[in-house]
């Protein structure tokens, strides 16, 4: 299982909206590409599928934004000789 998950304060430079677009290139240019992956630019967005979810969270109160992207495949190699 892979588990990644980050809060970053947001501020003029790193943007949630910025934040946001950099975590959904990175998954849809990654083999845990999500086939149903609509983002809609909400600060609130969640997304299961068969083996892997995407939560996006705005934590309003002290200007941080929450992303998480869990998937139970891990497409390591594995050498077997």
């Amino acid at each position: 299982m892979l588990f990644y998950y980050t809060k970053v304060q947001v501020n003029e430079l790193m943007t949630p909206s910025l934040l946001i677009e950099q975590v959904i290139y990175w998954i849809q240019h990654t083999k845990n590409k999500m086939k149903d992956l609509n983002y809609d630019h909400s600060l609130y967005y969640s997304l299961k599928e068969k083996h892997k979810s995407l939560e996006i969270k705005d934590f309003k109160t002290k200007n941080i934004l929450g992303i998480q992207f869990i998937t139970d495949h891990n497409y390591k190699k594995i050498n077997l000789q």
